[in-house]
């Protein structure tokens, strides 16, 4: 991490314990004037900086191991694709842990991103399933799937996240 000394006003530093004297996870803060300094116009600067390496050793175990998804999303075609994004917006606002395509990819190779990340479940979202309302969600552990509206998505994965659904 960099020295604060070239901050200046309201400077911030986040530091962790455990760490020893490098307990600095990270700082920053206004540089008002750092720019002219260096020969630039004279204009207001904000920054900061992280450790990352620091903050990997202060998550600990937890940066290892990855986050348990509940279900990815899967765009079919551009409709699905674009739909998803929203859906994974609102599905994350109810609590549930969503994954959704990073770009139009085929089906097949979404799903194999499905158990990579070891979702539990699999949505699928496309042209179809949106002018219809209902939405094929898969249960991956069991290869169950079931039709749903949008309302019975979190119902369902949240039924079996509690294990009620078994």
């Amino acid at each position: 991490m960099r020295g604060l000394d070239y901050y200046q006003r309201t400077v911030f530093e986040v530091v962790a314990t455990g760490l020893g004297a490098q307990n600095a996870l990270l700082g920053g803060g206004r540089y008002d004037g750092l720019v002219e300094e260096l020969g630039g116009p004279s204009i207001p600067g904000f920054g900061f900086a992280a450790g990352m390496e620091r903050l990997v050793l202060v998550m600990g175990e937890n940066a290892r191991q990855g986050a348990e998804t509940d279900l990815l999303l899967i765009g079919l075609g551009e409709a699905g694709f674009r739909a998803s994004l929203g859906m994974a917006r609102t599905l994350r606002a109810s609590g549930l842990r969503v994954a959704m395509p990073l770009a139009e990819r085929p089906m097949g190779a979404q799903l194999k991103r499905a158990e990579r990340l070891g979702a539990r479940f699999a949505l699928f979202v496309g042209a179809t399933e949106l002018e219809r309302g209902r939405y094929g969600l898969k249960n991956l552990a069991s290869g169950e799937q079931i039709e749903v509206d949008a309302a019975g998505i979190d119902a369902v994965v949240r039924k079996e996240r509690t294990g009620h659904g078994r």
